[in-house]
């Protein structure tokens, strides 16, 4: 059985000889894709890059908590009502 739902990946890449970091650190793109499998063919279509490999992203225990107390709460979506706890921070908020 298929499932339609898609996951967030992060695909750590090999950047070229000319944009290698110092650190030694790959950097990474997010993609979201029902498999991870499907992310890396993804990240290496848009970047023409090898992938090394693709993490899935998955939210804290908290944040699950957070959104599945707004939605028994007032039915409305999460994205627009959500308050999440101190120190709690989605990956795109930096």
């Amino acid at each position: 059985m298929q499932s339609n739902s898609t996951r967030s990946y992060r695909c750590y890449y090999h950047p070229r000889a000319d944009q290698l970091a110092e650190s030694g650190v790959l950097p990474f793109v997010q993609v979201k894709a029902a498999s991870a499998d499907l992310a890396m063919r993804s990240a290496h279509a848009v970047l023409g890059l090898t992938i090394d490999r693709a993490e899935r992203i998955e939210p804290t225990p908290e944040v699950l908590a957070a959104l599945e107390t707004i939605r028994t709460a007032d039915g409305q979506s999460p994205r627009r009502e959500l308050k999440l706890p101190a120190g709690v921070r989605f990956a795109s908020q930096g």
